[in-house]
C-alpha cells in the first residue's frame, strides 16, 4: 500500500514537471531569429531547390498537411 502511494506520488510529480517544462516561454532559437537580421536560406526539394532572398511578409500553404512543415 505505501509502495503504490509512492508511486502515485512519483508519477504525479514526474507529469507535472514534464507539464511545466513544455510551456516554457521561448527558445533560444526564437529569440535569435526575431532579433538578428535576415539571410538567405535554401531550401531543397523535389523540384530542384528555392532561395529565399529577403523576410517573408506572409506564407501560405496548399495543403492541410502542409501547415506544419518547418
Amino acid at each position: 500500500m505505501r509502495r503504490t502511494s509512492r508511486l502515485v506520488a512519483l508519477s504525479a510529480a514526474a507529469l507535472l514537471a514534464g507539464g511545466l517544462a513544455a510551456c516554457t516561454s521561448s527558445s533560444a532559437a526564437e529569440e535569435e531569429a526575431s532579433s538578428g537580421e535576415f539571410q538567405p536560406i535554401t531550401i531543397e526539394h523535389a523540384l530542384g531547390t528555392t532561395t529565399i532572398e529577403s523576410r517573408p511578409e506572409r506564407v501560405a500553404t496548399v495543403q492541410w498537411a502542409n501547415h506544419e512543415v518547418p
